[in-house]
């Protein structure tokens, strides 16, 4: 005999709960699944047919909140003349808030091993995590706002040593 259970499930979570209590472990839920559907039978065998996130809710879910790490305000770098970098040192970003075109690019420089660089949102991946060296470039391909941070010194959420880059047309 066969039980299907409907589930859904935020893609950080990795047990859920039937309406009876039971608790049933997904251990490798693929990224981009929004919901799934788990078939167990009698012989404990487990079966997961997935849904999958559509792209406009993986974008919506990775967006910087409007005053990610404080940037209220942003330095206007869309300038073909101006330099775009993002300096660190002494546990902070200079220019901590930016603002450059798509498709402009921003050089980040300072010791990756002191202060490795993530991005924590933003419409794609376009900040690479950095861990070593001293200086990487990185290209902005879409228009939104990227929030980066310091893995040793920021934090996801935009708090302590973290900024943000705002790619406009």
């Amino acid at each position: 005999m066969k039980t299907r259970l409907a589930l859904t499930c935020f893609l950080s979570l990795t047990a859920c709960k039937d309406d009876d209590g039971a608790k049933i472990t997904v251990d490798a839920v693929p990224p981009g699944v929004d919901s799934a559907v788990v078939t167990v039978d009698a012989n404990s065998d487990i079966q997961i047919d997935a849904t999958p996130v559509t792209p406009d809710a993986m974008v919506a879910a990775n967006t910087c909140k409007t005053d990610f790490a404080g940037c209220t305000a942003f330095t206007d770098l869309t300038a073909d003349s101006a330099e775009r970098k993002v300096t660190f040192t002494n546990f902070a970003f200079t220019a901590k808030c930016i603002r450059i075109k798509a498709g402009q690019s921003v050089t980040f420089s300072g010791s990756f091993s002191s202060h490795p660089l993530n991005q924590a949102c933003g419409p794609v991946d376009d900040v690479l995590a950095s861990k070593t060296g001293s200086e990487s470039m990185f290209t902005f391909s879409q228009t939104g706002t990227y929030g980066y941070y310091c893995g040793n010194h920021g934090a996801e959420d935009g708090s302590d040593m973290s900024g943000a880059i705002e790619v406009v047309e």
